[in-house]
């Protein structure tokens, strides 16, 4: 591999029956991936990413049984992922991403039984996550991310049982986040961001031990985080900004004691600013700013001693904002203008005055 070759593999290559790895990557291959393939059954890798091949995968691909690693990412191949590529029983990674296929992903790669790896992310492909998802049992990772993607995510993928990184992001993906993902117990890194998704996060992701970063952001979710969220003990991000999620921030907040990171401007959350925040053990960005939130601020959000970034502008907060905000001695970046009213004490204004902010009590 990597010897400036040129020109396409050759149609007979079918004949190699006793060919094992057949590696040209990172050269300047053109044409597509040609139909003999299918004839090598005993091929167990074949390595053609990095080139500049541009035809298609052939239907017959399927033929070749043997095959463990197929990797035709980082070129531009058109046309779409043949049905028969659920015939490589065998495959451990399928690396496809990075061309210009089209079409739907086939149900037929749930005959994918022993592939750990899947990426096909960075196409045009349309459609949905079809149900054969739902068996990839052995998957731990799944990127179809930055296509086009505009169907739905079938309630299948939560046979998927050893996924630790599910990546959807940057699609058209409609309906709902299929409750089923809360069978998904491996499950480390979930992104959905950037897609056209409804209704709300399921509450089943409480139960989900393994979750560290849960991002539902620039969707159309429409419902009320569920109070289970709070449960999901190894959650680190939690990014549903750019959404119009309503209801109350969830009272076990102060539950989250590995929580980083709460992105959640831009929607219209109601209720009051729980007490409980001054738990959060490990928060460093809180962010709900443009929303309807009301009350007091808490006096407990002093003892949120690890917060950098607070951002509480925007909502309908009133009253006088505590003293114990200066105990943030960490805190580099604190907005509040654009509230009900807001008045401070001299101290805190003291401490308000130290940021890089615009403060308004918003009283008149």
């Amino acid at each position: 591999h990597t010897n400036n070759l040129t020109g396409s593999l050759p149609s007979d290559i079918g004949g190699m029956t006793n060919l094992y790895i057949l590696h040209a990557s990172g050269n300047q291959l053109t044409g597509g991936v040609p139909t003999g393939i299918g004839d090598l059954k005993n091929l167990d890798q074949l390595y053609l990413h990095g080139n500049r091949l541009d035809g298609i995968i052939p239907t017959d691909i399927g033929g070749a049984t043997a095959l463990r690693y197929l990797y035709l990412h980082d070129n531009q191949l058109t046309g779409s992922i043949p049905a028969g590529i659920g015939g490589l029983t065998e495959l451990l990674q399928l690396r496809l991403y990075n061309n210009l296929l089209s079409g739907s992903i086939p149900n037929s790669i749930g005959n994918l039984t022993k592939m750990t790896y899947f990426n096909a992310s960075g196409n045009r492909l349309t459609g949905g996550i079809p149900a054969g998802v739902g068996n990839l049992e052995s998957v731990t990772e799944f990127y179809v991310h930055d296509n086009d993607l505009n169907g739905t995510i079938d309630p299948a993928i939560g046979g998927m049982t050893k996924v630790r990184y599910f990546y959807a992001y940057n699609n058209q993906l409609n309906g709902t986040i299929p409750s089923t993902i809360g069978s998904m117990s491996a499950l480390y890194y979930l992104h959905l961001g950037n897609n056209n998704l409804t209704g709300t996060v399921p509450s089943t992701v409480g139960g989900l031990s393994n979750l560290g970063l849960l991002l539902v952001h620039g969707n159309r979710l429409d419902g009320e985080i569920p109070n289970q969220l709070t449960q999901a003990s190894n959650l680190t991000h939690f990014y549903y900004y750019d959404n119009t999620m309503t209801g109350s921030l969830p009272f076990g907040l102060g539950n989250m004691d590995r929580l980083q990171y709460w992105y959640g401007w831009n929607n219209v959350l109601e209720g009051e600013l729980p007490s409980t925040i001054g738990d959060m053990a490990a928060i460093i960005s809180f962010r709900v700013e443009g929303n309807f939130i009301g009350g007091v601020i808490p006096a407990e959000i002093g003892d949120a001693g690890t917060l950098d970034i607070l951002y509480l502008n925007s909502n309908q907060f009133e009253g006088t904002v505590p003293d114990t905000l200066s105990n943030l001695t960490g805190l580099n970046t604190l907005y509040l203008r654009g509230n009900h009213c807001l008045r401070a004490s001299s101290l805190t204004t003291t401490f308000i005055e130290g940021f890089d902010t615009i403060w308004d009590d918003g009283c008149g």
